[in-house]
Formats: C-alpha cells, sequence, structure tokens
C-alpha cells in the first residue's frame, strides 16, 4: 500500500518536494511505459540535471519508482505507481 508524500514526511521538518514530481511520474507512465530515468526527464521534460536527480531520489526514497541495487546500473527503473494513484498520491499538485 502506497501513501501519500505527506503522510510519510509528516515528521521531517525540512522535507520539501519538488512540484514536478506529479508530473514527472505522469510523463514516465505515459510517455517511457512505466520507466523512470533521470536522463529521460532532462530530454521530455527540459529538466537540468540537478533538479532531475533530486526528483528521481525524491520519488526512490518515497518508493514510487523502483530503487537501485547498484550504483553504476544505468538502466530506466520501473514506476510502481498507476495513472490513477496520482491524484491521491499528490492532491495538492497538478
Amino acid at each position: 500500500m502506497t501513501h501519500t508524500y505527506k503522510k510519510l514526511f509528516e515528521e521531517e521538518e525540512d522535507f520539501t518536494l519538488d512540484r514536478l514530481c506529479k508530473s514527472a511520474l505522469r510523463f514516465w507512465l505515459k510517455e517511457t511505459n512505466g520507466k523512470a530515468s533521470i536522463c529521460s526527464l532532462q530530454r521530455g521534460m527540459g529538466v537540468g540535471f540537478d533538479r532531475a536527480g533530486r526528483i528521481f531520489d525524491s520519488l526512490q526514497q518515497l518508493g514510487y519508482i523502483e530503487k537501485k541495487n547498484d550504483i553504476y546500473d544505468s538502466r530506466p527503473l520501473q514506476v510502481f505507481v498507476t495513472l490513477d494513484e496520482l491524484d491521491r498520491l499528490f492532491p495538492d499538485m497538478k
């Protein structure tokens, strides 16, 4: 069962989630068949490397995309949420 990001991070005062996280998941689900990568965010959404990396890392930490087993593994990772879940998971994002 997945929880909203607010529920998971309510104890962490310094945590802020990028406003493009929901859009990134939607992009991966629609455009890359549910395969997430930093490069695809850069190219497909016009996001810089640092921001794409932060979005990717945040969504991994939330458990919404697969975690890497090897830091040298460059293959795209699986998105674990569905399009139908996005509004429930990110109620205050577009």
